[in-house]
Protein backbone atom coordinates (compact mmCIF):
# COMPACT_ATOMS: atom_id res chain seq x y z
CA UNK A 1 0.00 0.00 0.00
CA UNK A 2 1.50 3.46 -1.08
CA UNK A 3 -0.01 6.46 0.76
CA UNK A 4 -0.15 8.93 -2.21
CA UNK A 5 0.20 12.64 -2.00
CA UNK A 6 -1.82 14.83 -4.78
CA UNK A 7 1.34 14.78 -7.51
CA UNK A 8 1.35 11.24 -7.01
CA UNK A 9 1.23 9.52 -11.04
CA UNK A 10 1.94 12.57 -12.53
CA UNK A 11 5.16 12.81 -14.68
CA UNK A 12 7.50 13.96 -11.92
CA UNK A 13 8.57 12.49 -9.01
CA UNK A 14 6.38 12.17 -6.80
CA UNK A 15 6.27 11.19 -2.69
CA UNK A 16 4.71 8.08 -1.44
CA UNK A 17 5.34 5.66 2.12
CA UNK A 18 4.84 1.74 2.18
CA UNK A 19 2.37 1.37 4.76
CA UNK A 20 2.10 -1.97 5.17
CA UNK A 21 4.54 -3.53 7.35
CA UNK A 22 6.42 -7.10 6.17
CA UNK A 23 5.14 -6.30 2.29
CA UNK A 24 6.92 -8.51 0.64
CA UNK A 25 6.66 -11.25 3.71
CA UNK A 26 3.08 -12.66 3.89
CA UNK A 27 3.88 -15.21 7.07
CA UNK A 28 5.39 -11.69 8.76
CA UNK A 29 4.00 -10.30 11.63
CA UNK A 30 1.94 -7.78 9.67
CA UNK A 31 -0.10 -9.95 7.78
CA UNK A 32 -3.04 -12.08 9.54
CA UNK A 33 -4.32 -15.54 7.49
CA UNK A 34 -7.87 -16.56 7.89
CA UNK A 35 -6.66 -20.07 8.06
CA UNK A 36 -7.64 -20.87 4.26
CA UNK A 37 -4.59 -19.83 2.17
CA UNK A 38 -1.14 -21.77 1.95
CA UNK A 39 1.33 -19.97 1.46
CA UNK A 40 4.72 -20.78 -0.61
CA UNK A 41 7.98 -18.79 -0.55
CA UNK A 42 10.82 -18.95 -3.26
CA UNK A 43 8.97 -17.82 -6.79
CA UNK A 44 11.03 -15.49 -8.64
CA UNK A 45 9.93 -12.02 -8.40
CA UNK A 46 9.77 -9.12 -10.98
CA UNK A 47 13.31 -8.06 -9.80
CA UNK A 48 14.36 -11.47 -10.40
CA UNK A 49 15.17 -12.83 -7.33
CA UNK A 50 13.29 -16.01 -5.80
CA UNK A 51 11.35 -13.93 -2.76
CA UNK A 52 8.15 -14.22 -4.42
CA UNK A 53 5.31 -15.76 -2.88
CA UNK A 54 2.67 -18.46 -4.23
CA UNK A 55 -1.13 -18.51 -2.36
CA UNK A 56 -3.13 -21.14 -2.52
CA UNK A 57 -7.01 -20.56 -1.63
CA UNK A 58 -8.08 -23.93 -0.31
CA UNK A 59 -11.86 -23.57 0.13
CA UNK A 60 -14.84 -22.28 -1.65
CA UNK A 61 -16.82 -20.33 0.67
CA UNK A 62 -17.03 -16.80 -0.31
CA UNK A 63 -15.20 -14.12 1.69
CA UNK A 64 -12.52 -16.82 3.03
CA UNK A 65 -9.23 -17.47 1.69
CA UNK A 66 -7.87 -13.99 2.48
CA UNK A 67 -4.96 -12.21 3.95
CA UNK A 68 -5.18 -8.98 5.28
CA UNK A 69 -3.32 -6.10 7.12
CA UNK A 70 -4.60 -3.38 9.02
CA UNK A 71 -3.48 0.44 9.30
CA UNK A 72 -3.74 2.62 11.45
CA UNK A 73 -5.08 5.91 9.67
CA UNK A 74 -5.43 8.17 12.76
CA UNK A 75 -3.65 11.54 12.38
CA UNK A 76 -3.04 13.70 15.58
CA UNK A 77 -6.65 15.85 15.19
CA UNK A 78 -8.23 12.57 15.36
CA UNK A 79 -9.81 12.61 12.23
CA UNK A 80 -8.48 11.54 8.60
CA UNK A 81 -8.76 14.18 5.93
CA UNK A 82 -12.15 14.05 3.80
CA UNK A 83 -11.34 12.21 0.26
CA UNK A 84 -7.28 11.46 1.31
CA UNK A 85 -5.95 9.38 -1.40
CA UNK A 86 -4.21 5.66 -1.02
CA UNK A 87 -2.83 3.92 -3.62
CA UNK A 88 -3.19 0.11 -2.85
CA UNK A 89 -0.33 -1.78 -5.29
CA UNK A 90 0.35 -5.06 -5.68
CA UNK A 91 2.86 -7.77 -7.76
CA UNK A 92 0.61 -10.20 -9.42
CA UNK A 93 1.53 -13.08 -11.84
CA UNK A 94 -0.86 -15.36 -13.01
CA UNK A 95 -1.16 -19.22 -12.27
CA UNK A 96 -4.08 -20.99 -12.39
CA UNK A 97 -6.85 -19.25 -10.92
CA UNK A 98 -9.21 -17.02 -12.97
CA UNK A 99 -9.54 -14.33 -10.70
CA UNK A 100 -7.97 -12.19 -7.87
CA UNK A 101 -10.02 -9.86 -6.28
CA UNK A 102 -8.11 -6.88 -3.72
CA UNK A 103 -10.44 -5.17 -0.85
CA UNK A 104 -9.47 -1.84 0.82
CA UNK A 105 -11.82 -1.60 3.96
CA UNK A 106 -12.21 1.84 5.82
CA UNK A 107 -13.59 0.68 9.86
CA UNK A 108 -14.20 2.82 12.57
CA UNK A 109 -17.35 4.48 13.11
CA UNK A 110 -19.05 1.94 10.56
CA UNK A 111 -17.60 -0.47 7.58
CA UNK A 112 -16.80 0.97 3.86
CA UNK A 113 -15.80 -1.09 1.71
CA UNK A 114 -14.04 -0.58 -1.95
CA UNK A 115 -12.45 -3.20 -4.33
CA UNK A 116 -11.04 -4.79 -7.65
CA UNK A 117 -11.32 -7.99 -9.39
CA UNK A 118 -8.28 -9.01 -11.86
CA UNK A 119 -9.76 -11.43 -14.83
CA UNK A 120 -7.18 -13.57 -15.87
CA UNK A 121 -8.80 -15.10 -17.98
CA UNK A 122 -8.68 -11.94 -20.42
CA UNK A 123 -5.18 -11.01 -20.89
CA UNK A 124 -5.61 -9.89 -17.96
CA UNK A 125 -8.34 -6.65 -17.09
CA UNK A 126 -9.27 -5.48 -14.16
CA UNK A 127 -12.75 -4.51 -12.74
CA UNK A 128 -14.06 -2.63 -9.80
CA UNK A 129 -16.14 -4.65 -7.54
CA UNK A 130 -18.87 -3.69 -4.97
CA UNK A 131 -16.57 -5.00 -2.43
CA UNK A 132 -18.61 -7.02 0.66
CA UNK A 133 -21.90 -4.87 -0.46
CA UNK A 134 -21.29 -2.19 2.72
CA UNK A 135 -22.13 1.29 0.71
CA UNK A 136 -18.40 1.53 -0.56
CA UNK A 137 -17.77 3.37 -3.08
CA UNK A 138 -16.28 2.03 -6.50
CA UNK A 139 -12.86 2.91 -7.57
CA UNK A 140 -12.74 5.20 -10.35
CA UNK A 141 -8.90 5.35 -10.62
CA UNK A 142 -7.22 1.60 -11.10
CA UNK A 143 -4.91 0.23 -13.54
CA UNK A 144 -2.32 -2.93 -14.52
CA UNK A 145 1.39 -2.34 -15.50
CA UNK A 146 2.61 -5.11 -16.93
CA UNK A 147 5.94 -6.09 -16.13
CA UNK A 148 8.62 -8.57 -17.68
CA UNK A 149 8.07 -12.81 -17.19
CA UNK A 150 4.41 -12.58 -16.95
CA UNK A 151 3.84 -9.91 -13.73
CA UNK A 152 1.67 -6.97 -13.34
CA UNK A 153 1.64 -4.25 -10.77
CA UNK A 154 -2.46 -3.86 -10.04
CA UNK A 155 -3.32 -0.74 -8.20
CA UNK A 156 -6.16 1.77 -7.40
CA UNK A 157 -6.98 4.48 -5.06
CA UNK A 158 -9.48 4.16 -2.32
CA UNK A 159 -10.68 7.26 0.16
CA UNK A 160 -12.35 7.34 3.11
CA UNK A 161 -15.14 10.15 2.20
CA UNK A 162 -16.59 11.13 5.11
CA UNK A 163 -13.23 11.03 7.39
CA UNK A 164 -14.43 9.17 10.76
CA UNK A 165 -12.31 5.90 9.65
CA UNK A 166 -9.48 4.61 12.16
CA UNK A 167 -8.18 1.69 10.66
CA UNK A 168 -7.66 0.83 6.69
CA UNK A 169 -7.43 -3.65 6.36
CA UNK A 170 -5.73 -4.19 2.96
CA UNK A 171 -7.61 -7.96 1.75
CA UNK A 172 -5.70 -10.47 -0.81
CA UNK A 173 -7.54 -12.85 -2.22
CA UNK A 174 -6.23 -15.34 -4.37
CA UNK A 175 -8.99 -16.95 -5.45
CA UNK A 176 -11.48 -14.01 -5.36
CA UNK A 177 -14.08 -13.14 -2.88
CA UNK A 178 -16.99 -14.83 -4.20
CA UNK A 179 -15.14 -18.16 -5.37
CA UNK A 180 -15.88 -17.89 -9.37
CA UNK A 181 -13.96 -20.60 -9.53
CA UNK A 182 -12.66 -23.73 -7.46
CA UNK A 183 -10.01 -22.90 -5.52
CA UNK A 184 -6.76 -22.76 -6.76
CA UNK A 185 -3.09 -21.08 -6.96
CA UNK A 186 -1.95 -17.02 -7.51
CA UNK A 187 1.36 -16.00 -7.51
CA UNK A 188 1.50 -12.64 -5.61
Amino acid sequence: LNYTFDNAGQDHNSSTVNLLSFSNNFAGAGWTNDGNVNLTQGTVSPDGLSTAWILTGVTSNSNTAYLSQNISIVPSNGFTSPNQPYTVSVHLKYNTASYTDIHAMFTGVSTRSSGIRINWDTIPTVTTVDANGDGGFTPTSYGLVTLPDGWYRVWFVVYDTVATKTTLQIRLYPVSYTHLTLPTNREV
